[in-house]
């Protein structure tokens, strides 16, 4: 796990990650996979919001979550990008297109 792997000792992402931790949730179980996936999922949250601007109807909400391209994150390793694709079919959002793994090492 990054947390005890002496490369991420210095990070800048896992150190927000603990910095945050500090303050708002010190009983936190730093080795709980859920901790950071709940930082991450508020961190992608945060982004949403910020790109709606003032305008926070439901619509612009879901239209900003599925728009998100070459989002990073701290917490996720150096390359991993999040991006997302929705698209408004009569009353619904609907996915396409595949899931890229970004492995270009082939």
């Amino acid at each position: 796990m990054a947390l005890r792997d002496p490369q991420w000792k210095n990070d800048p992402g896992l150190k927000a990650w603990n910095e945050f931790l500090d303050k708002y949730y010190p009983e936190a179980n730093r080795a709980d996979g859920a901790v950071m996936y709940a930082y991450t999922v508020a961190q992608t949250l945060v982004h949403v919001s910020q790109a709606c601007g003032e305008n926070l109807t439901r619509e612009n909400v879901m239209k900003q979550a599925g728009s998100l391209r070459d989002l990073e994150l701290g917490v996720l390793l150096p390359g991993i990008k999040i991006n997302t694709s929705l698209r408004f079919k009569v009353e619904t959002w609907e996915r396409f297109g595949e899931i890229i793994d970004g492995d270009d090492s082939s």
